[in-house]
C-alpha cells in the first residue's frame, strides 16, 4: 500500500479507494476505445483504395486480382495470429490497474484465490478458539470454593467477563462478515468489471468480422465490376473487330468498283485512240480530197469567177454558221467547264483520265478550227488574185 499521503486508501476505506480508481482506469479504457475506433475508420478508408497509381509510366495502373488474393490471405493470418496473442493475454493477463496510488499496480487471479484461502483459514481457526475459549473460562470451584453460592461476587464478575469477551467477539466476528462482504462485493465487481471487458472485447472482435466481411464484399463486388468492365471491354473490341472486317470488305468492295472502273476507263482510252487513228485517216483523207478539189478548183476558176458572188454571200453565210458553231463550241467549253467544277469531288484517277480526255478534245478541236482558217485563207487569196486578175 502506498505511504501516508494517502490515508483514505488505506484501512476499512479500500472500497471507496477501488471505486474511485476503478472509475478513472474506466474512463481511460472508454478513451483508448474511442482512439482505436477512429483509427479503424480511418484504416477502412485506406482498404477501400487499394489502388496504386504509378503515373503515366505504369503499364497496369491497378493492383490485380492474384495479389489482391494474396493480401487478403495475408491480413486474415495477422488477424488469425493476433487474436491468438489476445486470447493468451486475457489468460494470463486479468489483472486490475489500481493507478500510481499501488504499490502493487496489478493483482492475478490467483493471488486473489490464494488470499480468500487464507482468510478462510484464519476464520475457522478464529471459530475453533472462540469455542475453546467458551468452554475454558468457566472456573468451577465447586467444593472447594470460598462460597460456592451463584450469587459471589466471583461469579458476577466473572459473568461480566464472559459477557464483555462475548460482546466483543461479536462485534470482530460482524467487522470480519463486513470485510467479507466488502471484499466479496469487490470481488463481484471486479468479475462485472472483467466479464465486461471481455464483452467489449468480443464487441471488437465482431466488429472487425463485420469489417472484413464488409470489406470482402467490396472487394467481391469491385471484382464482379472489374469482371462487368472487362467483358463490356471484350464486346467493344469484338464490336470494333467486326466493323473493321466490315470496313476492310467495304474498301475491298470499292477497290474491286475502282479496277473495274480504271479496267472500263482503259478500254475507253483504247476506243478514243481508236476513233483518233479513225479521225487522222479521215483527215489524211480529207486533204487528199482538197487537194483534188483544188485541183479541180483550179480547173474550174472560170466558172468560179462567175459565182464569186454566189460564193461571197455563202462565205458570209458559212462565216455566220461559223460564228454560230464558235458560239456553240464556247457554250460547249462552259458546260464543260461546269461539268469540270461538279467533278472535281470524284477521285484523282477520274480527274487524270478526264483531263486527258479533254486534251484530246481541245486538241481536235483546234486542228478543225486551223483546219477552217487555212481553208477561209485559202479562199480569200485565191479570190483576190481572181480580182486583181480580172481588174487587169
Amino acid at each position: 500500500m502506498p505511504g501516508p499521503l494517502h490515508v483514505t486508501c488505506q484501512g476499512n476505506n479500500k472500497i471507496d479507494y477501488d471505486r474511485h480508481h476503478n472509475k478513472k482506469r474506466k474512463k481511460k479504457e472508454k478513451e483508448k476505445k474511442k482512439k482505436k475506433k477512429k483509427k479503424k475508420k480511418k484504416k477502412k478508408k485506406k482498404k477501400g483504395n487499394n489502388k496504386i497509381d504509378y503515373g503515366i509510366f505504369s503499364s497496369t495502373a491497378t493492383i490485380t486480382r492474384r495479389e489482391k488474393k494474396r493480401k487478403k490471405r495475408k491480413k486474415k493470418k495477422k488477424k488469425k495470429k493476433k487474436k491468438k496473442k489476445k486470447k493468451k493475454k486475457k489468460k494470463g493477463n486479468n489483472k486490475i490497474d489500481y493507478g500510481i496510488f499501488s504499490s502493487t499496480a496489478t493483482i492475478t487471479r490467483r493471488e486473489k484465490k490464494r488470499k480468500k484461502r487464507k482468510k478462510k483459514k484464519k476464520k475457522k481457526k478464529k471459530k475453533k478458539k472462540k469455542k475453546k475459549k467458551k468452554g475454558n473460562n468457566k472456573i468451577d470451584y465447586g467444593i472447594f470454593s470460598r462460597c460456592g453460592q451463584n450469587h459471589c461476587h466471583h461469579n458476577k464478575k466473572r459473568k461480566k467477563k464472559e459477557k464483555e469477551e462475548e460482546e466483543e467477539e461479536e462485534e470482530e466476528e460482524e467487522e470480519e462478515e463486513e470485510e467479507e462482504e466488502e471484499e466479496e462485493e469487490e470481488e463481484e465487481e471486479e468479475e462485472e468489471e472483467e466479464e465486461e471487458e471481455e464483452e467489449e472485447e468480443e464487441e471488437e472482435e465482431e466488429e472487425e468480422e463485420e469489417e472484413e466481411e464488409e470489406e470482402e464484399e467490396e472487394e467481391e463486388e469491385k471484382e464482379e465490376e472489374e469482371e462487368e468492365e472487362e467483358e463490356e471491354e471484350e464486346e467493344e473490341e469484338e464490336e470494333e473487330e467486326e466493323e473493321e472486317e466490315e470496313e476492310e470488305e467495304e474498301e475491298e468492295e470499292e477497290e474491286e468498283e475502282e479496277e473495274e472502273e480504271e479496267e472500263e476507263e482503259e478500254e475507253e482510252e483504247e476506243e478514243e485512240e481508236e476513233e483518233d487513228e479513225e479521225e487522222e485517216e479521215e483527215e489524211e483523207e480529207e486533204e487528199e480530197e482538197e487537194e483534188e478539189e483544188e485541183e479541180d478548183e483550179e480547173e474550174e476558176e472560170d466558172e468560179e469567177e462567175e459565182e464569186d458572188e454566189d460564193e461571197e454571200e455563202e462565205e458570209d453565210e458559212e462565216e455566220e454558221e461559223d460564228e454560230e458553231e464558235e458560239e456553240e463550241e464556247e457554250e460547249e467549253e462552259e458546260e464543260e467547264e461546269e461539268e469540270e467544277e461538279q467533278k472535281k469531288r470524284i477521285k484523282k484517277k477520274k480527274k487524270k483520265i478526264r483531263k486527258r480526255r479533254r486534251r484530246r478534245r481541245r486538241r481536235r478541236r483546234r486542228r478543225r478550227r486551223r483546219r477552217r482558217r487555212r481553208r477561209r485563207r485559202r479562199r480569200r487569196r485565191r479570190r483576190k488574185m481572181r480580182r486583181k486578175k480580172k481588174r487587169e
